[in-house]
């Protein structure tokens, strides 16, 4: 896991798999409810907005990194 970012009882982790991870959590627990799919390099950084999350990768090779938005909605939270 690379990052991390919180917004109420959703939590979002990226990391190396080049996914990006949405957790419910609750008092004793975190359950993860969605794996989202699409970067092609490890996910550097996570933004949580109203209904939103941003993801960043990493440049790949020397190209270019991507940033991927992604409903919170339609990721299961």
């Amino acid at each position: 896991m690379n990052t991390v970012a919180v917004s109420g009882t959703m939590l979002v982790s990226g990391g190396a798999d080049r996914t990006v991870k949405v957790w419910a959590l609750t008092e004793r627990a975190a359950d993860c409810v969605a794996t989202c799919e699409g970067h092609s390099a490890h996910v550097r950084g996570l933004a949580v907005g109203d209904g939103v999350v941003v993801s960043q990768s990493s440049p790949n090779g020397g190209g270019r990194g991507e940033v991927m938005l992604w409903k919170t909605a339609e990721a299961g939270a």
